[in-house]
């Protein structure tokens, strides 16, 4: 397991503080051999016999996410920034994957994305709506609560 980064913790420590989770792992992978997508923080917090699953992907890049991939981007053709929102959407997916194999029998799961920096644009198909977008079809396709959380900003459940 790769040591925790700073965004990584700072996202930790506010899932153990705010969101009052017991418990917080960072870096973890879907179980199997080879090179395994990982989820950078996941947190579960449980009350009054609920369980909850946060899983996490934390972007510190000083210019924004802005990712490549050597898969289809098709989907997101529209958005300038497909590669990246292609490769969030394999990450939740994993995630989501990581969540209902090591946690079957939790109650929620919520799927978060966290970057202090995503570069706007002038075009209103730009990173943001992208992202926004992402957390729709990602909710919608597993039924979890999705929230984008940029620029100062939080889109939480229905982005």
């Amino acid at each position: 397991m790769n040591q925790a980064e700073v965004g990584e913790l700072i996202v930790g420590a506010y899932l153990r503080v705010e969101e009052e989770c017991q418990f917080v792992t960072y870096n973890r992978r879907t179980p199997g051999d080879g090179n395994q997508p990982e989820t950078d923080v996941v947190a579960i917090k449980s009350e009054d016999g609920e369980e909850t699953v946060y899983g996490c992907e934390v972007v510190t890049h000083l210019d924004g996410p802005n990712y490549s991939t050597n898969k289809d981007t098709s989907d997101w053709e529209d958005y300038p920034y497909s590669s990246t929102l292609r490769k969030l959407e394999d990450k939740f997916e994993a995630t989501h994957q990581l969540i209902n194999q090591t946690w079957p029998q939790a109650n929620h799961e919520v799927l978060q994305f966290w970057s202090p920096y995503v570069p706007v644009g002038n075009d209103r198909k730009n990173l943001p709506a992208g992202l926004d977008e992402l957390g729709r079809c990602i909710g919608s396709k597993y039924s979890v609560d999705v929230d984008m959380i940029y620029n100062s900003r939080s889109c939480e459940g229905d982005c």
